[in-house]
């Protein structure tokens, strides 16, 4: 969230996360500027009273990051509930299995990959999946982490042919 309250000042952002210390290292991060709003509320209770109606038909990014660490694992139910409620919403799944490509890392919570085969029924109206098609790291101290990438009726721009697959 820090980097996109910094750099797009211009959009508004908000988000929710349960563990009190990471709301304040959150908070602290971006706290001189006015363009963020973070509740202390887990996924499920934060969704459903976020306002669904005024947003449904705008376009709006949802990054998912946290895959139950030390909470209920909410990824099915955060894609349902936005693939449901939202028509042109681009879902960002951080660390997401990406298929037939081992270098990309991806994370396991109580059991469950964070992959298309766990949240594939979850998947509603005609939302496709996209995954990086690079392979080569931007740093030779990090690893490459997976990513899933949820769209409805977007043909992918030119620009990005070479990095979506």
């Amino acid at each position: 969230m820090a980097y996109v309250v910094h750099n797009y000042p211009h959009c508004y952002s908000i988000g929710c996360e349960p563990n009190r210390e990471y709301t304040k290292e959150a908070i602290a991060k971006i706290k001189e500027k006015e363009n963020f709003y973070i509740a202390l509320v887990t996924s499920q209770e934060f969704l459903p009273f976020l306002g669904f109606a005024e947003i449904q038909d705008q376009k709006n990014l949802f990054w998912l990051d946290a895959h139950g660490h030390g909470f209920d694992w909410p990824l099915a139910f955060e894609v349902e509930f936005i693939t449901y409620h939202y028509n042109k919403s681009f879902i960002l799944i951080d660390d997401f299995q990406v298929p037939g490509k081992p270098q990309f890392s991806y994370d396991i919570s109580t059991g469950r990959e964070c992959s298309y085969q766990t949240i594939k029924q979850h998947i509603k109206n005609g939302y496709q999946v996209y995954y990086p098609a690079y392979t080569e790291r931007t740093s030779k101290t990090m690893n490459l982490v997976g990513w899933g990438l949820l769209v409805k009726d977007w043909e992918v721009p030119e620009e990005l042919k070479d990095i979506l697959c």
